[in-house]
């Protein structure tokens, strides 16, 4: 039964690896895997180490992976418009909605390709991407650019690892990295990990979250209006990967 499992896995995550359209589907795929492992795992059963190197390569993110959908490009909107939608490829949220934004509208350019998005949309919520296949020891790196909307606008970016079980709040999740970034209105700012202490993987699932601190007072309710984000780039080497190029 299990290789039967691990034969469709395997053919399906190599359809569905470099499509964003169907990164929803794709999340869902690594996270019966965990879930299967840690069945047999618990029955002290071991999966098959061959099968398990195919699978285990077959979900493996890279920094290339393009179903992160770094720059929201995906799904696209209108021009010169806003959309909320309940679901984007490769990301997640608290809340109820995404906010993303078309470049120009309200005279603001988006910093990379054609779409932004606002952390919140309606209320108050945090906008995530988990990362499987991120080895142990392995140096996280992240950069992403950052711009207020009404006035300077202030978000958390936390990195935390998931624990044995891979999942949030079980009682063995380790935060890795936590800091505020500020922005004004005028221009993006884009910010990495050049500057901060390594920091180092721990081998299991990893989140990456961001969070609005503060946003300058709008017409909405606090926090819900401000905070662009663009051009998110999460995971080992894609700091490094650019200053080499």
């Amino acid at each position: 039964m299990a290789q039967n499992w691990y034969a469709a896995t395997f053919h399906y995550a190599i359809l569905v690896k470099n499509d964003p359209e169907q990164a929803l589907y794709y999340d869902g795929l690594q996270s019966s895997f965990l879930e299967l492992k840690s069945r047999y795992e618990q029955a002290g059963r071991d999966l098959d180490p061959n099968l398990a190197t195919v699978v285990n390569q077959a979900l493996k993110d890279s920094p290339d992976d393009k179903r992160a959908n770094h720059s929201f490009e995906i799904p696209p909107i209108r021009k010169r418009s806003f959309e909320f939608r309940r679901t984007i490829p490769g990301w997640k949220t608290t809340g109820n909605m995404f906010e993303i934004w078309s470049s120009g509208f309200q005279d603001v350019t988006a910093y990379d390709g054609d779409q932004f998005v606002e952390l919140n949309a309606f209320e108050e919520g945090t906008l995530h991407q988990d990362r499987f296949g991120i080895e142990k020891e392995a140096v996280i790196e992240f950069s992403f650019a950052h711009r207020g909307r009404n006035g300077e606008d202030t978000l958390k970016l936390t990195i935390t690892d998931l624990g044995t079980d891979n999942a949030v709040g079980g009682g063995d999740d380790t935060e890795l990295f936590s800091k505020d970034y500020t922005t004004a209105k005028s221009a993006w700012a884009v910010y990495d990990s050049t500057a901060v202490p390594a920091i180092a993987a721990m081998g299991n699932k990893v989140r990456f979250a961001f969070t609005a601190v503060h946003a300058t007072s709008g017409k909405g309710p606090d926090k819900t209006e401000g905070n662009f984000l663009d051009a998110v780039e999460l995971g080992v080497g894609v700091v490094t990967k650019k200053r080499e190029s």
